[in-house]
């Protein structure tokens, strides 16, 4: 087998590829988004400096109250609430229509950046967003607040994010406290007839409110799922030196009815002291984690020395690795090379691993 690996040991021969192929990844992305370029260009400085403006308002507007209040104030309070409605009222209705067209080229952009990367590795996929506008103009001084809220706790409760809620639940894989996930860009792909689902995760612990408020960062990268296509007897987790919370190491290898995943050594394992391995069921571990999985892994952790994190649980294989390069609602600034090919290394360095362990995992269940 090793297609992925022989094609793409490294991330010089994918970047060696991609430029080989340019020409025709140019031509999709100028042919199917260049047309939105210049709106797109214009609706990000417009929105940058909406933000500046306000900002301005804001910190001039404090000074000059505090200045004049003691003799105006009830003029003050009144222009104040005025100018308040006034701006909120401008700022979303121009906020939205910005949106609008920035979520559009991201989300035409990403169809076809996608697209050609499952192209460059040989795999078919398909590309969907969460993002909140994708799909329609909304002006708020037509639906108004309410309706906005609504139209926007539809959107986050989407099939998309819902799958990708549920696949990290069942995983195991983040078993500390959490309330806020922000979910973007995620897509299925075939990878030998066996469907496989990556999507972007920022997720974070949110207590308390106003000087109260404490925000904990959980994990920021991609989620995976591969489906196996055959269902385990045991509970198999696999982490990287360092990852000392939530699932990480012996911390977590317990449960109420100690009945936890223990403590497994693999006879060959070269590594034990740097990935570590626990399971309910020792033996279906030692079966499923071969000695190219474990190479592959400790070589993909020792490059970045990234906590990254396994779990084989029922039909399918789980993962969560750090990467602080995803960009969550956002993809380049223009159509210039530079932005589109380090945006799409951004996807398909990853992903080069993500199928070298898929490739590892297959062998076993094929």
């Amino acid at each position: 087998m090793n297609v992925f690996k022989k094609k793409f040991p490294s991330k010089e021969s994918l970047e060696q590829r991609l430029n080989e192929t340019w020409f025709d990844i140019n031509t999709q992305i100028r042919s199917q988004v260049g047309y939105l370029e210049d709106s797109y260009v214009k609706a990000v400085r417009k929105r940058n400096l909406l933000f500046s403006i306000l900002t301005v308002i804001f910190i001039f507007g404090l000074g000059f109250t505090e200045i004049i209040f003691v003799q105006y104030a009830h003029l003050i309070i009144f222009g104040v609430i005025v100018l308040i409605i006034f701006l909120v009222s401008k700022f979303f209705r121009v906020y939205l229509e910005t949106m609008k067209i920035i979520t559009d080229f991201n989300q035409k952009l990403n169809q076809v950046v996608f697209s050609e990367t499952f192209s460059l590795f040989g795999i078919t996929g398909e590309y969907r967003s969460t993002q909140f506008l994708a799909d329609e103009k909304i002006e708020i001084y037509k639906v108004g607040l309410s309706e906005l809220f609504n139209k926007f706790k539809k959107a986050q409760e989407n099939k998309q994010q819902i799958e990708l809620a549920s696949g990290l639940d069942a995983s195991e894989l983040i078993t500390e406290p959490r309330n806020t996930m922000n979910l973007d860009d995620m897509f299925k792909a075939s990878v030998n007839d066996k469907e496989l689902l990556v999507g972007e995760m920022d997720i974070r612990h949110v207590t308390g409110s106003g000087k109260n408020r404490s925000e904990k960062k959980i994990f920021k990268g991609y989620f995976v799922r591969l489906e196996l296509g055959k269902k385990l007897e045991g509970k198999t987790f696999v982490s990287t030196e360092g990852d000392k919370r939530g699932f990480g190491h012996r911390s977590f290898w317990k449960d109420l009815n100690n009945k936890g995943a223990q403590e497994t050594e693999l006879e060959w394992n070269d590594f034990e002291d740097l990935l570590h391995v626990a399971s309910t069921n020792p033996v279906e571990a030692r079966y499923i984690l071969t000695p190219e999985f474990m190479n592959d892994l400790y070589d993909w952790w020792n490059g970045r020395k990234i906590n990254i994190r396994f779990s084989f649980i029922g039909e399918y294989m789980y993962m969560l690795f750090p990467n602080d390069n995803i960009k969550l609602g956002k993809t380049v600034k223009n159509l210039d090379r530079y932005e589109l090919q380090t945006y799409i290394m951004t996807i398909a360095e990853p992903l080069r691993h993500v199928l070298h362990i898929v490739e590892d995992v297959q062998e076993r269940f094929r």
